[in-house]
């Protein structure tokens, strides 16, 4: 899976492709990981491609966001689509990861 990655202001802002499964999800959750630097304060995981996600992708986001959470920065997802939405709905994924319309969104409620 190949993830776009910006910084900007002390924010990694990581795009996703248009699925995440259980063929790609550990590779995803590592890739992720991965990006986050010392410097960075908050991670935007920004679905504007994604289109499906399994229940092996929701775990790898949830273990990515506590992951983040633990080295005492924000996390948030934006652009989720209808279908993606709904899905964090449903798990109750949404009451405990941050979630934005929009990037910009995204960018100014969790900048500092």
């Amino acid at each position: 899976m190949k993830l776009q990655v910006t910084r900007s202001k002390g924010i990694l802002t990581v795009g996703t492709g248009k699925a995440i499964d259980s063929r790609n999800a550990s590779d995803f959750q590592t890739a992720l990981e991965g990006f986050v630097d010392d410097a960075d304060e908050a991670v935007v995981l920004s679905c504007e491609e994604l289109f499906y996600i399994s229940s092996a992708g929701l775990r790898a986001v949830l273990m990515v966001a506590r992951g983040i959470r633990s080295r005492r920065k924000a996390f948030a997802m934006c652009a989720l689509a209808g279908p993606v939405r709904r899905t964090f709905a449903i798990t109750g994924l949404d009451r405990i990861i941050r979630m934005y319309p929009t990037r910009e969104d995204a960018m100014m409620a969790i900048g500092r």
